[in-house]
């Protein structure tokens, strides 16, 4: 980097987007389960332009109805908008868990950081979301919790 250009690296709790908007964790519906997630990202400037690179991406579920079941846990992780090439970067992976628990991803490393340019506030340009089914009894009565 150079002329003034810099780059530093931090957590954010959830999300960074467009607006700023962060969250930390939630709860499902029943009050059975607790979702958190953190993503680390890396903001530079370059050409006096901000731009984030998704690092990694941590959290996971807490179960205090012991009897809930959770299913098909996975998180997506992603970044979308323009890289410092001036592309449209649309950038995710699915990751599969096998155990609804707690997980921990790093990104590729070859993802190309992305700006905010044009990108509305409900759709963040930096994110990960968590996804888990969960069921009291019956399987076929599951519900879909995210964060």
């Amino acid at each position: 980097m150079s002329n003034g250009d810099n780059s530093e690296t931090y957590a954010v709790n959830l999300i960074a987007s467009y607006d700023g908007s962060r969250g930390d964790s939630k709860w499902d519906d029943s009050y059975g389960v607790r979702s958190s997630s953190t993503i680390y990202i890396e903001k530079s400037t370059y050409s006096g332009t901000d731009y984030w690179r998704l690092i990694r991406s941590e959290g996971g579920w807490d179960r205090q109805d012991s009897s809930l079941t959770l299913t098909n846990p996975y998180t997506i992780q992603g970044t979308v908008e323009q890289s410092r090439d001036e592309l449209y970067e649309n950038q995710t992976i699915n990751r599969d868990i096998s155990y609804a628990g707690s997980y921990g991803f790093d990104a590729p490393s070859y993802w190309e950081p992305v700006n905010s340019k044009g990108v509305p506030a409900w759709a963040p340009h930096v994110r990960e979301t968590s996804h888990v089914d969960i069921y009291r009894t019956d399987p076929s009565n599951s519900w879909h919790f995210y964060l």
